[in-house]
């Protein structure tokens, strides 16, 4: 099946369900559509990024939207960014989707030994 075919597939899928959490994954479609053109004719970057798509949003719909970003950009030779709490993204493994190989180092983490590119952050109010 062609990658045309396979998205529009897939874009229909997920309007439908768009509704029910305020269009993120009309979004979310359009802006991996217009990712893999833009890359395809050499006009954009041969990344795309999300940070807040799926908050708040039902795991079977992370799960699956994962699982395409991963199929489309591994095809296309690109990179999907996203950040996610490890408790999305264990929901998104329980659903399904296989997390790690896709996953990359630095993994950010709020215990002793975490940080962001070596730095620690004291919260407010806290010694």
């Amino acid at each position: 099946m062609l990658f045309e075919q396979r998205m529009y597939a897939h874009v229909k899928f997920l309007e439908l369900t768009a509704e029910l959490y305020e269009n993120e994954f009309e979004d979310f479609c359009f802006d991996l559509t217009l990712a893999v053109l833009a890359h395809r004719h050499e006009r954009g970057p041969d990344f795309l990024y999300d940070s807040h798509l799926y908050d708040g949003v039902d795991e079977r719909q992370v799960a699956r939207a994962l699982a395409l970003a991963a199929e489309v950009t591994e095809e296309e030779h690109m990179q999907y960014i996203v950040t996610l709490n490890t408790d999305t993204l264990s929901t998104a493994a329980q659903r399904g989707f296989n997390p790690e190989p896709h996953i990359r180092s630095p993994r950010l983490t709020d215990d002793e030994e975490g940080g962001l590119f070596g730095f620690r952050f004291k919260a407010a109010g806290k010694a």
